[in-house]
């Protein structure tokens, strides 16, 4: 939580100084790739170092660059969609279950060191084959995920925590973490984020009313 709300701040300038330059914005994005490598070798193997900002700004970073580059419209193929996204799938799994099972590694170690950055490569270009991918017709079970992403961003290192906490081990524990923080997002969304939503919606028509 502490790291949303220390992006949340710097969110209005970082945005300001970005907005529509993309080149501004992918220099941002390099520096803050490199600063968070260099955290993660530097700083000890803690719950306290992977939670800090400078260890997640370069996806925020990587988000922002994904909705301009959706803004512009730019578009990939069907082909180099699918080779990025399984591949990337298939890249991150096997080098978790590579380093767990032959280094004899833990699975929290994926947050750092040098898994740190492969699947930090992994995972952005998961996400930005779907920036880059128009589908015209996404399942609801898509939307719902969607919908319910900022729940998943606050919920999945206090799951992830409660899990490892528990004894929960080896192939289980990001299976479980990961089943647990889509489901509990699914019912924070609909109780909780979605009234609100909705609630400001209604104010926001009221003053303009008014």
């Amino acid at each position: 939580i502490a790291v949303a709300v220390v992006l949340s701040v710097l969110a209005l300038p970082v945005i300001v100084f970005t907005a529509h330059r993309l080149r501004r914005a992918t220099l941002l994005f390099v520096l803050a790739f490199f600063a968070m490598i260099a955290w993660t070798y530097a700083m000890p193997r803690t719950w306290a170092t992977h939670v800090h900002p400078i260890n997640h700004l370069a996806f925020f970073l990587a988000g922002m660059i994904f909705a301009e580059v959706r803004l512009r419209r730019w578009q990939i193929r069907p082909v180099p969609f699918h080779v990025v996204v399984f591949g990337g799938l298939l890249f991150a799994a096997g080098v978790s279950l590579i380093e767990s099972a032959l280094i004899g590694s833990q699975w929290g170690d994926v947050s750092h060191g040098p898994l740190r950055a492969l699947l930090a490569i992994a995972t952005i270009g998961f996400v930005g084959a779907f920036a880059m991918y128009k589908i015209e017709r996404p399942s609801r079970a898509a939307v719902a995920v969607g919908l319910s992403s900022y729940p998943i961003c606050l919920l999945h290192p206090v799951i992830w925590e409660l899990l490892a906490r528990s004894h929960v081990t080896g192939w289980w524990l990001p299976v479980a973490a990961a089943a647990l923080t889509i489901g509990c997002a699914l019912l924070v969304h609909r109780v909780f984020e979605n009234p609100i939503i909705g609630w400001g919606k209604r104010a926001g028509r009221r003053s303009g009313v008014a």
